[in-house]
């Protein structure tokens, strides 16, 4: 069995998670309102979910899903945009990407060894799928920012999976 299996990556748990969403905050959205662990959220059935993978020692993939209003209000924040402004979907994209691509990679400086960020991947969650079934649950923290709902989630590869790198 490989590594990223089933193992967590050592070093990474709810304080790293809101740390790094806290930097992310300052450093994308620029806003002093960081996000708080709050109890568990349950997403809506057309929920936006953002991933990277991590392929390396450790393998997996770091999520981001939050409803698409949650997603427009982060996005208008980043584009400096005034609240209510319209924000169309492909900012909207654009926007979870780099704040996933951010996030996985400041996740993957904390996994030992030599790895390699893949490029974000964007979706909704159609149907109630939330896109992150495929691999063993390591870490799941909901956050709340301005009172909407984040979703931070981190995935062990399945045990079967090809290597991508």
């Amino acid at each position: 069995m490989s590594a990223g299996c089933a193992a967590p990556p050592s070093g990474v748990g709810v304080p790293e998670v809101l740390g790094i969403a806290s930097d992310v905050w300052l450093a994308l959205i620029g806003d002093a309102a960081l996000p708080s662990v709050v109890p568990a959220v349950p997403m809506p059935h057309d929920a936006l979910s953002a991933w990277v993978t991590i392929d390396g020692p450790w393998r997996g993939r770091v999520q981001i899903t939050c409803p698409p209003d949650v997603a427009m209000a982060m996005s208008r924040a980043v584009l400096s945009e005034e609240p209510g402004a319209p924000v169309d979907d492909e900012d909207v994209a654009d926007v979870l990407g780099e704040l996933v691509n951010v996030v996985g990679g400041a996740v993957k400086s904390l996994v030992p060894g030599s790895s390699e960020l893949g490029l974000p991947t964007v979706a909704c969650r159609t149907g109630g799928s939330d896109h992150d079934q495929d691999g063993p649950l390591v870490l799941h923290v909901d956050l709340a920012w301005r009172g909407m709902p984040v979703c931070f989630s981190i995935r062990a590869a399945p045990c079967d999976a090809p290597t991508t790198t």
